[in-house]
């Protein structure tokens, strides 16, 4: 069975205690990696990748889903960001602060 692949944007408190706990208990999911600009904080889970973009993230065609972990304020344009690439086939916690920075 192949697993999805999630990598999240940001390690922020809720990603830590919660989203990642969740997909290791999910068994057809697996934590690839991390969109952060601390790199330290993704070196913690051994086995996972980090790249600096969400832009970087979804270009290596391994990654299936992004979770978006980020402050709201930057939701839509990470949101747009791993849309805009086809390869990425879902896309969790997608909220925006404006209805125009849902808009692209």
């Amino acid at each position: 069975m192949n697993k999805v692949r999630w990598v999240l944007a940001g390690i922020g408190d809720i990603a830590r205690r919660r989203v990642i706990a969740a997909i290791g208990a999910e068994k057809r999911s697996v934590l690839y990696g991390f969109v952060t600009r601390d790199r330290a904080k993704a070196e913690a889970y051994s086995g996972t990748r980090a790249w600096a973009t969400v832009e970087e993230a979804v270009a290596d065609p391994a990654v299936d889903a992004v979770y978006i972990a980020l402050p709201v304020a930057m939701h839509a344009e990470a949101a747009i960001t791993a849309l805009r690439d086809d390869s990425v086939s879902r896309l969790s916690r997608f909220r925006s602060a404006r209805i125009s920075g849902a808009t692209w």
